[in-house]
């Protein structure tokens, strides 16, 4: 049975390695897949990672403080999400606490902290979706002998160089209702929250990462069961094309520094 491994950045690649052997020597059933241990040479990135999805029944996510905004992280989130039960979708929260995980796509999903029994809470998981399930006390007594080898990674990954700082809560709240003063001076106020969230997709002095939040939130009205506009799906499909061109280089990108850690 197929395991999809996500990762981004350092770190979480480290970690996502490392279940990549592990999660075998408890599970010898399980057959974890993550995307540069997965794809041969020469292979399509999207055609490779979509046939993995399509033969796994559980996803994980290895998620840092530095990377769980990153395009590729989500990008596969969502993909995974269109792929599984939300239950069989794992953030495994590496160096975080679960209130350290910032409101999006993430947090939909059943939260796992590295630890031993937010691990053991993994691999239970994973165990339940094998065609022939190991007995509890056999899968703890497995888990045990293993657990030290993980451990010992997970203690030993040091901080992270690139790690981002804190968000600034009131910097944010500040940006926010600067925007909401200036739509209320408009001549033409919003009609709707939609309407004000496309005029902040629109802004061009606006960051990509708050497009991103607009983005979800507009994302959330659907899920919600509010019918989105053709104007709202227009500005939805333009927004998803430019993450996932993000997401493309981001991805080739930390193949190519991979290759070159490789090959020193």
């Amino acid at each position: 049975m197929r395991v999809f491994i996500s990762w981004s950045k350092g770190r979480s690649q480290t970690v996502a390695k490392e279940l990549h052997t592990w999660i075998g020597d408890v599970l010898q059933a399980a057959k974890p897949w993550m995307s540069s241990e997965g794809i041969r040479a020469g292979a399509r990135w999207s055609d490779q990672v979509a046939t993995v999805l399509a033969e796994s029944k559980v996803g994980i996510l290895v998620v840092t403080p530095e990377n769980q905004r990153q395009p590729w992280l989500l990008f596969e989130a969502g993909a995974l999400a269109k792929q599984f039960d939300a239950a069989l979708v794992c953030p495994y929260l590496v160096r975080m606490e679960t209130e350290d995980l910032e409101p999006g796509p993430l947090t939909q999903f059943q939260i796992k902290k590295a630890t031993k029994e937010g691990t053991l809470e993994l691999i239970r998981t994973i165990n339940s979706q094998l065609p022939d399930p190991l007995p509890d006390a056999r899968l703890e007594r497995l888990f045990n002998g293993a657990w030290p080898t993980l451990e010992n990674v997970l203690a030993n990954l040091g901080d992270a160089p690139d790690a981002p700082p804190p968000r600034q809560t009131d910097d944010m709240l500040k940006e926010i209702l600067e925007t909401v003063r200036a739509l209320r001076r408009e001549r033409t106020p919003p009609k709707s929250d939609g309407d004000l969230i496309l005029r902040l997709l629109r802004d061009p002095t606006k960051t990509e990462r708050f497009k991103r939040h607009a983005m979800i939130d507009l994302l959330e009205m659907e899920r919600a069961g509010r019918p989105l506009t053709a104007e709202e799906v227009k500005a939805g499909q333009r927004f998803k094309q430019a993450i996932d061109k993000m997401a493309d280089e981001s991805a080739a990108a930390e193949r190519e520094k991979t290759d070159v850690e490789d090959e020193e």
